[in-house]
């Protein structure tokens, strides 16, 4: 299927609620979702457009609704634009169990955010400065995933004691559609359904997202023809940075260094991409794949608290689910010579920014910062399958912490994100300040993203909503180690620099 875009630009009045979900509906019915997963967008999206209209303008103003919609084979996005205030979502009462679905359903105007969340797969809101702000809902096709394609005898799970295969040649090559069926079961065999990453479960998924360009993917195929390996690049939008991830190999087949092989194929196809630097994410419940990123000489740049769910199994690895959220190092590649970076540092921060970049290899100048003027711009987004929020300012304004105070607010009480990650732009003179004010807020230092921002390079700041021992993580290497007690004490000192 072909992707189908559609855009309406419509009167803000009741009369068009009918109008709006006869429109969705009609849309719906071209994917394949099933009638409670098209009931639960239609919802989603009389919602919205409720809440819009009573928040948003006052009674004498009259204004217009956009929505944009994008069917592709993986998913139905609907976005709704508006030029009115933004809605806060102070006002809205305690979030409600998720909706019964499994019969006739109506929308309850005023829960806001909290209901619309329980209804979709992913949400964001993106406040486009003067261009008002937008709500994007996204639903994914459920198309059957690999168990229900295969049968018992074909995902038996990985044993604890798998008899190492035979010494063979290996190939590393781009996945093709025919591969993508073998990559689901083989990460179903490696991890059940503790996998966070739904896509790699559907195989429509995976092949679509790679024609996409959202994913690039890699195989390793044995002499015998099967997968035993994967890998991928992860680009949702175009970028210079794309994120290493998505790896699973064949326990039978591991101590071959598959997975180096696979990242290094990764990074000649991502230069032939455009991506000029890669992000990895090595988890901190075993040292493994941090051993992978040094050796491919990936330099560590932060730690991320509370990124993955605790309930992924790494067999072979760690064979119990972890007693907390997986955490994650943060390491960063150059596939290009880096030019000299020019940030405003905010003043505590300025030697642990020169230690990373020191370590990364690249030149740095230090900025004199100025208050933030004029009007701001950022992006909310909050991924149910691994309850986190992220908060991505792409230009800094006057009322730019206001709304990051809004977004944190919003995304604990009403998504109930476990983890909150901020990026703030390093080469705007407003940085130091929406840091001061946001570790106010409770956030605290991550890391340092090479690349992250529009032009330049980005601090990642994080808030937890959940609790995490930093003394149960597993870190290899003094470097990492140091960033490591650098954000323990970072966290510490949040208690004291609260200003609510």
């Amino acid at each position: 299927m072909a992707k189908i875009s559609s855009e309406l630009k419509l009167p803000l009045t009741p009369r068009i609620l009918p109008f709006v979900r006869a429109h969705v509906r009609e849309l719906a019915a071209l994917s394949k979702l099933p009638p409670d997963r098209v009931e639960a967008l239609l919802s989603s999206v009389v919602e919205a457009c409720t809440n819009i209209m009573k928040y948003a303008f006052h009674p004498e103003q009259a204004d217009t609704l956009i929505i944009k919609s994008e069917l592709t084979p993986s998913a139905l996005t609907v976005s709704l634009i508006d030029e009115g205030i933004p809605f806060d979502q102070s006002f809205s009462p305690p979030c409600p169990p998720p909706p019964d679905l499994t019969g006739p359903f109506e929308s309850t105007p005023g829960l806001g955010l909290c209901l619309i969340r329980n209804l979709v797969d992913e949400m964001q809101w993106i406040n486009h400065g003067k261009a008002g702000k937008e709500l994007r809902l996204v639903l994914y096709d459920v198309q059957s995933d690999i168990v229900g394609q295969s049968s018992e005898e074909q995902l038996p799970p990985f044993g604890e004691d798998e008899t190492p295969a035979p010494e063979q040649h290996y190939l590393i090559r781009r996945l093709q559609s025919g591969d993508a069926a073998r990559v689901s079961r083989l990460v179903f065999r490696a991890y059940g359904y503790t996998y966070p990453i739904e896509d790699l479960y559907y195989p429509e998924r995976i092949i679509s997202l790679n024609q996409a360009g959202k994913l690039i993917s890699v195989v390793a195929e044995s002499e015998a023809g099967d997968i035993v390996g994967h890998c991928a690049l992860k680009r949702p939008a175009p970028s210079p940075v794309a994120e290493v991830g998505q790896a699973v190999v064949n326990p039978a087949h591991r101590g071959r260094n598959l997975l180096e092989r696979m990242h290094l194929f990764l990074e000649q196809e991502g230069l032939r991409e455009g991506v000029k630097g890669l992000a990895i994410f090595p988890v901190t419940s075993h040292t493994s794949s941090q051993k992978v990123a040094e050796h491919l000489h990936a330099r560590a740049c932060g730690l991320v608290l509370g990124l993955l769910p605790s309930g992924v199994v790494f067999r072979r690895l760690v064979e119990r689910p972890l007693s907390q959220r997986e955490s994650c190092l943060f390491y960063f590649k150059y596939l290009k010579p880096p030019e000299m970076s020019r940030i405003y540092p905010p003043d505590h921060h300025r030697d642990i920014l020169r230690k990373i970049y020191r370590h990364l290899g690249v030149p740095v100048e230090f900025m004199e910062p100025a208050l933030p003027a004029g009007s701001g711009c950022l992006e909310v987004q909050f991924h149910a399958a691994l309850g986190i929020g992220e908060i991505l300012v792409q230009r800094i304004g006057v009322e730019t912490s206001v709304e990051v105070r809004r977004a944190r607010k919003d995304l604990v009480k009403l998504a109930a994100a476990a983890s909150i990650y901020l990026l703030i732009p390093l080469n705007q003179p407003g940085a130091p300040e929406l840091c001061r004010q946001a570790e106010g807020e409770g956030f605290f230092f991550s890391a340092l993203c090479p690349g992250f921002a529009k032009d330049g390079d980005a601090l990642r700041l994080q808030f937890l909503n959940t609790p995490i021992d930093l003394s149960l993580l597993q870190v290899s290497g003094s470097f990492p180690r140091e960033i490591h007690q650098y954000v323990m004490e970072e966290r510490e000192g949040v208690g004291s620099r609260k200003e609510f």
